[in-house]
Parts: C-alpha cells; sequence; structure tokens
C-alpha cells in the first residue's frame, strides 16, 4: 500500500442528505451523461464542509466533471461505443464512489463534460461542471481564477516527434526544436513552456486539441509537438514511426479544478485524494490505464495543503 502524508486539516461531521436525482444543469461543452437511475437513492452519505458545491451536488444527485475526450491513457472517448475511459476518468469515479458510498454503482452519477485547455477555467466560473479532471496543471495564472486540489500525478514535458528524427539525434530535447514548426494546444501551459524554452521555434501552428496536433504532425505540416510525456505516450502508442525525445524540461503537476473561494470542496477533494493514495485505489487506477504501456506505477505526490 502506498503510503503519504496524513491531512492535517482536521475533518468536519459527516451528515446524511436525502437526494433527489435532478437534471443535470446545461452546458455550451459536450456532455457523457451516465446512465438514467430508475430511482433516487434513499439517503446518500457525503461530508460536509459548508460547501455550497458539495450541497448542490447532493441536492441534485449527481456529479459533473470536465474531462479530456481525446487524450489516450488519461480521458479518451471511444468514436464508437462512446465510453470514456483513462486515469482523470478512474480519479473522477473514486471521487464519485466517496461522495455516493450508499450507491454500489457510483460512476452512473457522474456526468463527463468536455474539457479543452481553452475553457477549463470559464467551465468553472459558469458552473457547468463542479470539478475539473483534465491534465489540469497547477500554476499561479491559473490559481487567480481557480482553486486546485493535488497535485494527484506529476508529468513532465516532452518532445514528440517522427521517430527517424529522434533516432538520428536531430531532435534530442527542446533547445533542438528551435527554427521547426512545432505544434502545441492552445490555452495549454505546455505552448508557453514552448515558447520560453525555445523561443526561436515557430509556435504558429496551435490546436485546440491534442489529438489535432497529433493529425498536424502524421500530415507532415508540423515537425514536432509538445506536451506533457504520458500525453504524448499515450497519443504515439500505436504508431512506431514516432517516438519521445525522453528529454522532459518541464514538470506538470496535475490538480483538480475547484470553484475559486469554494476551500471546503478543494478539502473534501483533498481527503479523497489521500484516501485513494493509501488504499492503493490511485495506484491501481494508474495500472489499469498508464500502466497498460509498461511504464511503472510511480510514488504518488505530496498534497498541497493550505
Amino acid at each position: 500500500m502506498l503510503r503519504g502524508p496524513r491531512l492535517r486539516r482536521p475533518l468536519q461531521a459527516l451528515v446524511v442528505l436525502a437526494v433527489a436525482v435532478v437534471a443535470t444543469a446545461c452546458t455550451s461543452s459536450r456532455t457523457t451523461p451516465s446512465s438514467t437511475l430508475a430511482e433516487p437513492l434513499p439517503s446518500l452519505t457525503t461530508a460536509s464542509y459548508a460547501s455550497p458545491t458539495l450541497e448542490r451536488i447532493a441536492e441534485r444527485g449527481r456529479l459533473r466533471v470536465g474531462v479530456k475526450f481525446d487524450v489516450p491513457l488519461f480521458g479518451y472517448q471511444d468514436p464508437v461505443t462512446k465510453d470514456l475511459s483513462g486515469f482523470d476518468i478512474e480519479i473522477a469515479r473514486g471521487i464519485a464512489a466517496e461522495l455516493f458510498p450508499d450507491d454500489p454503482q457510483s460512476q452512473r452519477r457522474i456526468d463527463f463534460v468536455e474539457a479543452l485547455s481553452r475553457n477549463r477555467e470559464n467551465l468553472l466560473i459558469t458552473d457547468s461542471v463542479d470539478l475539473i479532471v483534465s491534465t489540469y496543471t497547477i500554476n499561479d495564472a491559473r490559481k487567480q481564477l481557480v482553486d486546485f486540489a493535488g497535485p494527484y500525478y506529476i508529468a513532465g514535458q516532452d518532445i514528440l516527434a517522427r521517430k527517424t528524427d529522434v533516432d538520428s539525434g536531430k531532435i534530442r530535447g527542446v533547445s533542438d526544436v528551435n527554427g521547426l514548426r512545432i505544434c502545441s494546444v492552445t490555452g495549454s501551459t505546455s505552448l508557453a513552456n514552448l515558447r520560453a524554452a525555445a523561443p526561436g521555434a515557430d509556435t504558429s501552428i496551435t490546436k485546440d486539441k491534442y489529438s489535432e496536433c497529433f493529425e498536424a504532425l502524421r500530415r507532415r505540416q508540423v515537425d514536432a509537438m509538445t506536451t506533457d510525456d504520458v500525453i504524448l505516450l499515450g497519443l504515439a502508442q500505436n504508431f512506431p514511426e514516432f517516438a519521445i525525445a525522453g528529454n522532459p524540461f518541464r514538470t506538470e503537476p496535475y490538480g483538480i479544478g475547484v470553484r475559486k473561494g469554494d476551500a471546503a470542496m478543494r478539502d473534501r477533494i483533498n481527503e479523497i485524494l489521500q484516501n485513494m493514495f493509501e488504499n492503493g485505489q490511485w495506484a491501481e487506477a494508474f495500472r489499469k490505464t498508464v500502466g497498460t504501456t509498461g511504464a511503472l506505477v510511480p510514488i504518488h505526490p505530496e498534497l498541497e495543503i493550505d
């Protein structure tokens, strides 16, 4: 069992709230609702930290989570079945299991909403989702708009290019991409990091989705793309003609976004993450998703507790 530092914030009492299942709040982003519940459970148990978000989740009987739909291993929607899979999806399901412990099929109570990198903050600000679990890097600029629980994973930013360019030594890391066309995603920290690390790179081609960047690379519209190494691994796992440079130049701590000022919601999610670290659920979520590539389960990060 993985062990981690205990949360220092004292836990408040649990309360039992009666819940009527209501319709999911509308949003301009694509939503994948879980199976409709025939009847609400007689009662649900949730932690009360005087959080308006937790109160609305309890009243609604559903949890709305913003995730990626196009990132294999983390948040990916099958184009045929529309099923979602990935590490972020498993983290969201673990959160739902603790928020709705009386429901043995708590994942039915999640509505997944597609969260593009450029609109994640807006989804929280407009109350279109309750949480963002979407390869969401914690940084100071974003903390001005949202609060974060976590981190729950630490990634490293790298370069994905054609294998011939990597093997020949043409692209060994970020210092080699000056003068080349490099794609990244609009609104991502990866784009800002690249421009700082390789100011001579041509970053005029940006996309809304990582899958679109990868398609531009496959079509030779760009020479390489950059984002977090585990995202690149997922995109390229079925395409042996591409390779990761293997020289990360930034670390990216993934956090769970919550509405700004709702410290109680942040504390509750941190408590759930700590439980997942300690009971092995976090490691199992990694093993069944990212671990299918052969990646070993890492040591979980330490939570940032105010």
